[in-house]
Protein backbone atom coordinates (compact mmCIF):
# COMPACT_ATOMS: atom_id res chain seq x y z
CA UNK A 1 0.00 0.00 0.00
CA UNK A 2 2.74 2.88 -1.16
CA UNK A 3 4.48 3.97 1.73
CA UNK A 4 1.86 3.88 4.48
CA UNK A 5 3.06 3.17 7.55
CA UNK A 6 1.53 0.25 10.47
CA UNK A 7 -0.53 3.08 12.09
CA UNK A 8 -2.31 4.77 8.94
CA UNK A 9 -3.28 1.23 7.69
CA UNK A 10 -4.94 0.32 10.59
CA UNK A 11 -5.70 -3.35 9.89
CA UNK A 12 -8.01 -4.94 12.95
CA UNK A 13 -10.55 -8.06 12.69
CA UNK A 14 -12.14 -9.10 15.94
CA UNK A 15 -15.08 -11.43 16.33
CA UNK A 16 -18.43 -10.05 16.11
CA UNK A 17 -17.49 -6.87 13.73
CA UNK A 18 -18.41 -6.10 10.19
CA UNK A 19 -15.25 -7.01 7.53
CA UNK A 20 -15.75 -3.93 5.32
CA UNK A 21 -13.36 -4.18 2.18
CA UNK A 22 -11.24 -1.54 0.26
CA UNK A 23 -10.26 -2.74 -3.19
CA UNK A 24 -6.98 -1.03 -4.14
CA UNK A 25 -4.35 -2.02 -6.99
CA UNK A 26 -6.36 -5.80 -6.96
CA UNK A 27 -5.37 -6.17 -3.71
CA UNK A 28 -8.08 -6.44 -0.21
CA UNK A 29 -7.66 -4.80 2.47
CA UNK A 30 -9.62 -5.56 5.45
CA UNK A 31 -11.19 -3.03 7.95
CA UNK A 32 -13.63 -3.07 10.42
CA UNK A 33 -16.22 -0.22 11.42
CA UNK A 34 -14.46 0.27 14.53
CA UNK A 35 -11.12 0.77 12.63
CA UNK A 36 -12.85 3.58 10.13
CA UNK A 37 -13.72 5.49 12.75
CA UNK A 38 -10.38 5.45 14.19
CA UNK A 39 -8.93 6.58 10.24
CA UNK A 40 -11.87 9.38 10.50
CA UNK A 41 -9.46 10.93 13.23
CA UNK A 42 -6.87 11.27 10.19
CA UNK A 43 -7.07 15.00 8.47
CA UNK A 44 -3.97 14.32 5.66
CA UNK A 45 -4.75 14.29 2.00
CA UNK A 46 -3.58 10.79 1.51
CA UNK A 47 -6.15 9.33 4.53
CA UNK A 48 -9.51 11.29 3.27
CA UNK A 49 -8.59 9.59 0.07
CA UNK A 50 -8.86 6.01 1.67
CA UNK A 51 -12.13 7.04 2.87
CA UNK A 52 -13.72 8.04 -0.39
CA UNK A 53 -12.44 5.09 -1.69
CA UNK A 54 -14.18 3.25 1.55
CA UNK A 55 -17.52 4.95 0.97
CA UNK A 56 -18.92 3.26 -2.13
CA UNK A 57 -17.75 -0.51 -0.61
CA UNK A 58 -19.20 -0.29 2.75
CA UNK A 59 -21.35 -3.48 2.05
CA UNK A 60 -19.13 -5.58 0.20
CA UNK A 61 -19.70 -9.21 1.36
CA UNK A 62 -16.19 -10.67 2.46
CA UNK A 63 -15.88 -14.13 0.26
CA UNK A 64 -14.29 -16.91 3.13
CA UNK A 65 -14.08 -20.50 1.91
CA UNK A 66 -15.21 -23.26 4.64
CA UNK A 67 -13.12 -25.95 4.53
CA UNK A 68 -14.29 -29.77 4.64
CA UNK A 69 -13.07 -32.19 7.37
CA UNK A 70 -14.22 -35.68 7.10
CA UNK A 71 -14.03 -38.39 9.50
CA UNK A 72 -13.65 -41.59 7.64
CA UNK A 73 -12.12 -45.39 9.75
CA UNK A 74 -9.64 -47.13 8.69
CA UNK A 75 -11.22 -49.85 7.46
CA UNK A 76 -12.59 -47.59 4.90
CA UNK A 77 -9.03 -47.19 3.45
CA UNK A 78 -8.05 -48.33 1.31
CA UNK A 79 -11.23 -48.58 -0.69
CA UNK A 80 -12.53 -48.62 -4.23
CA UNK A 81 -15.82 -46.56 -3.16
CA UNK A 82 -15.85 -43.76 -5.24
CA UNK A 83 -17.61 -41.69 -2.30
CA UNK A 84 -15.02 -42.49 -0.35
CA UNK A 85 -12.19 -41.36 -3.13
CA UNK A 86 -14.36 -38.11 -3.70
CA UNK A 87 -14.57 -37.39 0.18
CA UNK A 88 -10.28 -37.37 0.64
CA UNK A 89 -10.09 -35.69 -2.44
CA UNK A 90 -11.87 -32.64 -0.81
CA UNK A 91 -10.98 -32.94 2.54
CA UNK A 92 -8.78 -30.24 4.37
CA UNK A 93 -8.63 -32.62 7.00
CA UNK A 94 -9.37 -36.53 7.75
CA UNK A 95 -9.46 -37.89 10.79
CA UNK A 96 -8.97 -41.43 11.40
CA UNK A 97 -11.59 -43.33 13.52
CA UNK A 98 -10.49 -46.37 14.83
CA UNK A 99 -7.80 -45.53 17.83
CA UNK A 100 -8.75 -46.06 21.62
CA UNK A 101 -7.31 -45.48 24.78
CA UNK A 102 -7.13 -48.06 27.27
CA UNK A 103 -7.89 -47.55 31.32
CA UNK A 104 -4.10 -46.69 32.08
CA UNK A 105 -3.45 -44.13 29.31
CA UNK A 106 -2.17 -46.22 26.77
CA UNK A 107 -3.26 -46.66 23.35
CA UNK A 108 -4.68 -49.27 20.77
CA UNK A 109 -4.26 -48.25 17.69
CA UNK A 110 -4.53 -49.62 14.10
CA UNK A 111 -1.28 -48.33 12.91
CA UNK A 112 -0.76 -45.24 10.04
CA UNK A 113 -2.82 -44.96 7.09
CA UNK A 114 -0.63 -44.84 3.51
CA UNK A 115 -2.46 -41.22 2.67
CA UNK A 116 -0.08 -39.73 5.48
CA UNK A 117 3.52 -40.71 3.12
CA UNK A 118 1.74 -39.55 0.20
CA UNK A 119 3.57 -36.87 -1.85
CA UNK A 120 2.33 -33.78 -3.35
CA UNK A 121 -1.12 -32.02 -1.98
CA UNK A 122 -3.26 -34.21 0.71
CA UNK A 123 -5.59 -33.53 3.45
CA UNK A 124 -3.70 -32.43 7.14
CA UNK A 125 -4.31 -35.96 8.65
CA UNK A 126 -5.39 -36.77 12.24
CA UNK A 127 -5.68 -39.79 14.39
CA UNK A 128 -8.99 -39.63 16.60
CA UNK A 129 -8.61 -40.75 20.27
CA UNK A 130 -11.46 -41.71 22.04
CA UNK A 131 -12.47 -43.25 25.38
CA UNK A 132 -14.53 -46.72 24.94
CA UNK A 133 -16.98 -45.88 28.29
CA UNK A 134 -17.55 -43.58 30.71
CA UNK A 135 -15.04 -46.10 33.22
CA UNK A 136 -12.40 -45.52 30.92
CA UNK A 137 -12.27 -41.81 30.79
CA UNK A 138 -12.64 -41.24 34.47
CA UNK A 139 -9.66 -44.10 35.08
CA UNK A 140 -7.26 -41.83 32.61
CA UNK A 141 -8.38 -38.47 33.75
CA UNK A 142 -8.73 -38.66 37.73
CA UNK A 143 -5.45 -40.40 38.10
CA UNK A 144 -2.10 -38.05 37.58
CA UNK A 145 -0.18 -41.20 37.04
CA UNK A 146 -2.67 -42.44 34.09
CA UNK A 147 -2.87 -38.70 32.82
CA UNK A 148 1.19 -38.70 32.48
CA UNK A 149 1.06 -41.86 30.51
CA UNK A 150 -2.26 -41.04 28.27
CA UNK A 151 0.03 -37.60 27.51
CA UNK A 152 2.82 -39.31 26.66
CA UNK A 153 1.50 -41.73 24.90
CA UNK A 154 -0.61 -39.12 22.74
CA UNK A 155 2.46 -37.07 22.05
CA UNK A 156 3.91 -40.22 20.29
CA UNK A 157 1.51 -40.94 18.52
CA UNK A 158 1.21 -37.08 17.19
CA UNK A 159 4.55 -37.82 15.67
CA UNK A 160 3.70 -39.69 12.91
CA UNK A 161 0.52 -37.26 12.23
CA UNK A 162 -0.12 -33.32 11.58
CA UNK A 163 -2.10 -33.23 14.97
CA UNK A 164 -4.66 -35.02 16.83
CA UNK A 165 -8.66 -34.87 17.81
CA UNK A 166 -9.69 -36.12 20.91
CA UNK A 167 -12.94 -37.15 20.77
CA UNK A 168 -13.61 -37.30 24.48
CA UNK A 169 -17.25 -38.18 25.63
CA UNK A 170 -19.45 -39.93 28.19
CA UNK A 171 -18.11 -37.56 31.03
CA UNK A 172 -19.96 -35.07 33.12
CA UNK A 173 -19.08 -31.73 34.65
CA UNK A 174 -17.40 -33.53 38.00
CA UNK A 175 -14.63 -34.51 35.62
CA UNK A 176 -14.05 -31.29 33.37
CA UNK A 177 -10.99 -29.98 35.86
CA UNK A 178 -9.38 -33.49 35.15
CA UNK A 179 -9.60 -32.53 31.65
CA UNK A 180 -8.27 -29.36 32.14
CA UNK A 181 -5.60 -30.55 33.74
CA UNK A 182 -4.27 -33.09 31.05
CA UNK A 183 -4.94 -30.22 28.29
CA UNK A 184 -2.86 -27.54 30.05
CA UNK A 185 0.14 -30.20 30.27
CA UNK A 186 -0.50 -31.73 26.41
CA UNK A 187 -1.42 -28.35 24.69
CA UNK A 188 1.61 -26.73 24.96
CA UNK A 189 3.84 -29.58 24.08
CA UNK A 190 1.56 -29.86 20.82
CA UNK A 191 2.24 -26.88 20.06
CA UNK A 192 5.79 -27.07 20.34
CA UNK A 193 6.33 -30.05 18.37
CA UNK A 194 3.81 -27.87 15.57
CA UNK A 195 1.03 -30.36 15.81
CA UNK A 196 -2.21 -29.61 15.91
CA UNK A 197 -4.93 -30.49 18.75
CA UNK A 198 -8.41 -30.59 18.10
CA UNK A 199 -11.50 -31.66 19.77
CA UNK A 200 -14.79 -33.01 19.46
CA UNK A 201 -17.26 -31.39 22.01
CA UNK A 202 -21.08 -31.49 22.48
CA UNK A 203 -23.02 -28.04 21.56
CA UNK A 204 -23.95 -25.71 24.22
CA UNK A 205 -27.72 -26.03 23.64
CA UNK A 206 -27.17 -30.05 24.64
CA UNK A 207 -28.61 -31.37 27.84
CA UNK A 208 -26.31 -29.87 30.63
CA UNK A 209 -25.91 -33.22 32.18
CA UNK A 210 -23.76 -34.31 29.02
CA UNK A 211 -22.41 -30.73 27.81
CA UNK A 212 -21.40 -29.55 30.90
CA UNK A 213 -17.94 -31.90 29.99
CA UNK A 214 -17.25 -29.50 27.40
CA UNK A 215 -16.76 -26.41 28.85
CA UNK A 216 -15.67 -23.86 26.32
CA UNK A 217 -15.35 -21.16 28.73
CA UNK A 218 -12.85 -23.59 30.45
CA UNK A 219 -11.42 -25.72 28.06
CA UNK A 220 -11.65 -23.27 25.19
CA UNK A 221 -8.10 -21.57 25.28
CA UNK A 222 -6.48 -25.18 25.77
CA UNK A 223 -6.81 -26.38 22.33
CA UNK A 224 -6.64 -25.03 18.32
CA UNK A 225 -9.81 -25.87 17.29
CA UNK A 226 -13.09 -27.87 17.59
CA UNK A 227 -15.40 -29.95 15.90
CA UNK A 228 -19.16 -28.77 17.63
CA UNK A 229 -21.22 -31.97 17.46
CA UNK A 230 -24.25 -30.23 16.46
CA UNK A 231 -25.75 -34.24 15.58
CA UNK A 232 -27.98 -36.63 17.55
CA UNK A 233 -29.72 -34.02 19.00
CA UNK A 234 -32.52 -37.14 18.39
CA UNK A 235 -31.06 -40.68 18.77
CA UNK A 236 -31.91 -44.03 19.42
CA UNK A 237 -32.54 -43.11 23.66
CA UNK A 238 -35.03 -40.01 22.43
CA UNK A 239 -38.23 -39.99 21.05
CA UNK A 240 -37.85 -39.95 17.23
CA UNK A 241 -36.91 -36.60 15.76
CA UNK A 242 -34.47 -34.61 13.23
CA UNK A 243 -30.71 -35.87 14.01
CA UNK A 244 -29.69 -32.36 13.29
CA UNK A 245 -31.40 -29.36 12.87
CA UNK A 246 -30.06 -25.67 11.29
CA UNK A 247 -31.75 -23.62 14.12
CA UNK A 248 -30.75 -25.65 16.72
CA UNK A 249 -26.67 -25.34 15.10
CA UNK A 250 -26.82 -21.42 14.73
CA UNK A 251 -27.76 -21.34 18.62
CA UNK A 252 -25.07 -23.64 19.09
CA UNK A 253 -22.33 -22.11 16.99
CA UNK A 254 -23.39 -18.38 19.19
CA UNK A 255 -23.27 -19.93 22.02
CA UNK A 256 -19.79 -20.93 21.00
CA UNK A 257 -18.59 -17.71 19.96
CA UNK A 258 -18.92 -16.49 23.54
CA UNK A 259 -15.36 -18.35 24.29
CA UNK A 260 -14.19 -19.03 20.75
CA UNK A 261 -13.67 -17.14 17.85
CA UNK A 262 -14.84 -18.19 14.71
CA UNK A 263 -11.74 -19.56 12.99
CA UNK A 264 -11.31 -22.34 15.27
CA UNK A 265 -14.48 -23.63 15.15
CA UNK A 266 -15.77 -26.87 12.82
CA UNK A 267 -19.65 -27.25 12.62
CA UNK A 268 -20.77 -30.60 12.80
CA UNK A 269 -22.69 -32.31 9.97
CA UNK A 270 -24.54 -35.82 10.08
CA UNK A 271 -24.32 -37.93 7.30
CA UNK A 272 -26.95 -40.75 8.43
CA UNK A 273 -30.09 -40.94 10.24
CA UNK A 274 -32.26 -42.85 12.29
CA UNK A 275 -35.84 -44.83 11.73
CA UNK A 276 -38.26 -45.64 14.77
CA UNK A 277 -40.55 -48.21 14.78
CA UNK A 278 -43.81 -46.16 15.53
CA UNK A 279 -45.35 -48.87 18.34
CA UNK A 280 -41.77 -50.43 20.18
CA UNK A 281 -39.21 -47.62 19.36
CA UNK A 282 -37.17 -49.84 18.44
CA UNK A 283 -34.61 -47.89 15.83
CA UNK A 284 -31.95 -48.58 12.80
CA UNK A 285 -29.28 -46.76 11.65
CA UNK A 286 -29.90 -45.17 8.01
CA UNK A 287 -27.32 -44.02 5.69
CA UNK A 288 -27.49 -43.26 2.14
CA UNK A 289 -28.84 -46.58 0.42
CA UNK A 290 -31.19 -47.75 3.34
CA UNK A 291 -32.42 -44.28 3.30
CA UNK A 292 -33.42 -45.24 -0.83
CA UNK A 293 -34.35 -48.59 0.52
CA UNK A 294 -37.11 -46.81 3.27
CA UNK A 295 -38.65 -44.91 0.34
CA UNK A 296 -39.50 -47.50 -1.36
CA UNK A 297 -42.14 -47.99 1.00
CA UNK A 298 -45.92 -47.91 -1.39
CA UNK A 299 -47.76 -45.85 1.17
CA UNK A 300 -45.36 -44.09 1.97
CA UNK A 301 -44.91 -40.40 2.64
CA UNK A 302 -41.80 -37.98 2.73
CA UNK A 303 -41.54 -33.97 3.14
CA UNK A 304 -39.01 -31.73 4.48
CA UNK A 305 -39.00 -30.95 8.38
CA UNK A 306 -38.64 -27.49 9.54
CA UNK A 307 -35.19 -28.99 10.85
CA UNK A 308 -34.26 -28.93 6.88
CA UNK A 309 -33.84 -32.85 7.21
CA UNK A 310 -36.24 -35.14 5.18
CA UNK A 311 -38.93 -36.94 7.32
CA UNK A 312 -40.17 -40.12 5.84
CA UNK A 313 -43.02 -42.78 7.14
CA UNK A 314 -43.82 -45.91 5.88
CA UNK A 315 -47.52 -46.88 7.85
CA UNK A 316 -46.70 -50.56 7.56
CA UNK A 317 -49.15 -53.33 7.51
CA UNK A 318 -50.00 -56.61 6.04
CA UNK A 319 -49.67 -54.54 2.34
CA UNK A 320 -46.03 -53.46 2.98
CA UNK A 321 -45.24 -56.48 4.80
CA UNK A 322 -43.54 -54.02 7.34
CA UNK A 323 -43.68 -52.69 10.71
CA UNK A 324 -44.90 -48.54 10.89
CA UNK A 325 -41.66 -46.71 10.92
CA UNK A 326 -40.64 -42.98 11.04
CA UNK A 327 -37.54 -41.60 9.93
CA UNK A 328 -35.42 -38.70 9.27
CA UNK A 329 -32.60 -38.38 7.07
CA UNK A 330 -29.88 -35.56 5.93
CA UNK A 331 -30.53 -34.93 2.51
CA UNK A 332 -27.91 -33.00 0.10
CA UNK A 333 -30.41 -29.77 1.15
CA UNK A 334 -29.38 -30.39 4.64
CA UNK A 335 -25.81 -30.53 3.84
CA UNK A 336 -25.72 -27.45 1.91
CA UNK A 337 -27.47 -25.32 4.43
CA UNK A 338 -25.46 -26.30 7.06
CA UNK A 339 -22.36 -25.17 4.76
CA UNK A 340 -23.79 -22.11 4.51
CA UNK A 341 -24.17 -21.44 8.21
CA UNK A 342 -20.67 -22.11 8.54
CA UNK A 343 -19.81 -19.47 5.89
CA UNK A 344 -22.27 -17.14 7.28
CA UNK A 345 -20.43 -16.75 10.75
CA UNK A 346 -16.83 -17.55 9.30
CA UNK A 347 -16.43 -20.84 11.10
CA UNK A 348 -13.11 -22.48 9.58
CA UNK A 349 -15.84 -25.21 7.80
CA UNK A 350 -17.55 -28.21 8.15
CA UNK A 351 -17.11 -31.73 9.73
CA UNK A 352 -18.84 -34.57 8.39
CA UNK A 353 -19.39 -37.67 10.22
CA UNK A 354 -18.59 -40.20 8.25
CA UNK A 355 -17.57 -40.89 5.13
CA UNK A 356 -18.98 -43.98 4.45
CA UNK A 357 -22.67 -43.28 5.47
CA UNK A 358 -22.58 -41.24 1.89
CA UNK A 359 -22.82 -44.84 0.39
Amino acid sequence: MGGWGNRDMCILLQVGERPIVLKKNRKRLFLTEKCLKSLMRFRSAQMRFVLIMLSSSLATPVALKADIWNYVGFEDLPSSSQSIRDGIKESAVLAMIGTVMRRDGTLQSVGVPTIIARSGKRPLVYPLVAFPDRETGESVLRSARHRETAIRSLLFLAESYDGLHLDFEHLGGEDLEYLEMLLLELYPEMTARKKTLSLAVLPGNFPSSQREFHDLSRIGPLADEFVLMTYDYHRPSTEPGPVTDVHLAESAIQLAMKHVRAGKLWLGVPTYGYAWEIQTGRYRTLHKKSFQEFLKCPSGTVHRHRSQMLVARCPGGAVENRKAEIAFFPDEHLVREMKLLAKRYHLRGTAHWRLYSRN
